[in-house]
């Protein structure tokens, strides 16, 4: 799955165009809040997906689970499945988080955009609830 990005994700190109600078300042200020990762070379929920001491000890503060990486993380846990994935589980590969957040009102109130708790409902309920992972594919 690609990461969000002014060039591939729709509500991003609507609201910066080809401005990359704003898309990152518009990441910096709201993106990391909601666990969204800026690069396909990390997954913030991967990470937090992957190595249960990171959970516990960050949950969905998804600053300090980055800050965590930076310092410690890429020397003690050098794990490249928890990299460019949301949640290092190929079955997440065809949920689009915004849309799904989107598409299910319930889904929004409760999680809003935290991508790693919409991939972790994805995985645990909405693919067995016959829900739409994006606007490809239809719900069952």
């Amino acid at each position: 799955m690609e990461t969000s990005s002014p060039t591939t994700d729709p509500d991003l190109k609507a609201a910066f165009g080809s401005d990359v600078a704003a898309a990152q300042q518009h990441w910096l200020r709201n993106g990391i809040a909601e666990g969204r990762d800026a690069s396909a070379q990390f997954s913030i929920g991967g990470y937090v997906a992957r190595y249960a001491d990171v959970q516990k000890a960050y949950s969905t503060d998804y600053a300090a689970v980055l800050n965590h990486w930076f310092t410690v993380g890429q020397v003690e846990k050098p794990d490249p499945k928890a990299a460019g994935t949301y949640m290092a589980d190929p079955r997440a590969d065809v949920l689009d988080p915004v849309y799904y957040s989107k598409k299910y009102p319930d889904l929004n109130k409760a999680f809003g955009y935290k991508v790693p708790l919409l991939v972790r409902h994805w995985l645990d309920w909405g693919a067995r609830e016959g829900r739409s992972p994006n606007a490809q594919t239809p719900a069952k």
